[in-house]
């Protein structure tokens, strides 16, 4: 049951908050990329700006259709893995699960893309 609820459920939720976390940075990036600096904007101290991720840099080091892609890449191979887990448990033969593969991997999806348009509704406000 935990094998089902984590590639099933959890993962895919998850994984749209992160992307739409990642959509959210990408908004205020360039919302902020005509304006002054991080460093002149907060005060930041100027020890800082030689930290990754304090440079106040307006392009991300990964986008959201880079994540996004990563997502489903990994939500379609974490649940036919999990459907092979559940073949080898049920019956002892890993092959006796391939016949979970098809309705986990799109309910996964169906969940992944639900959650992320739940998302942008709620909190869609924040991208403009």
């Amino acid at each position: 049951m935990f094998i089902i609820f984590s590639a099933v459920i959890a993962a895919p939720v998850l994984f749209s908050v992160s992307v739409f976390y990642t959509e959210l940075n990408e908004s205020f990036l360039s919302k902020t990329s005509g304006q002054q600096g991080f460093q002149q904007k907060a005060g930041a101290n100027p020890g800082l700006m030689a930290l990754p991720g304090f440079s106040g840099s307006t392009k991300p080091a990964i986008t959201s259709g880079e994540l996004n892609f990563f997502a489903l890449a990994t939500i379609i191979m974490t649940n036919f893995f999990a459907s092979l887990t559940i073949g080898l448990v049920r019956t002892g033969k890993m092959l006796n699960g391939m016949k979970y593969a098809p309705p986990l991997i799109l309910v996964a999806l169906v969940l992944f893309f639900s959650s992320h348009l739940l998302l942008q509704t709620l909190l869609g406000g924040l991208l403009k």
